[in-house]
């Protein structure tokens, strides 16, 4: 059970949804690892509500969200990614 709070969510992301074009997810907590924003861009998410990608992605990780303070979550498909990627590139 050695791996970080963010390995274990980058891993279940990875095994959880397909197509994933971009996948970010950065600790906002002075490496505590309770404060991540997450960004995941996927086809998988073409046709499918906002309200449902994050369900999916909340029913994925729902250990690890019940350990952490806060979980901003981005999902978008590549198309939407298109248009928001310059705000969030660094």
């Amino acid at each position: 059970e050695g791996a970080s709070m963010a390995d274990r969510i980058e891993t279940k992301i990875r095994e959880g949804i397909s197509d994933i074009e971009y996948f970010s997810l950065k600790d906002q907590s002075d490496g505590c690892g309770a404060k991540f924003i997450c960004i995941i861009v996927s086809k998988e998410f073409e046709d499918v509500k906002l309200l449902d990608r994050q369900r999916r992605v909340n029913e994925i990780l729902s250990k690890e969200i019940a350990e952490i303070h806060a979980f901003e979550l981005k999902t978008w498909t590549p198309k939407q990614w298109e248009s928001k990627k310059s705000e969030y590139e660094n």
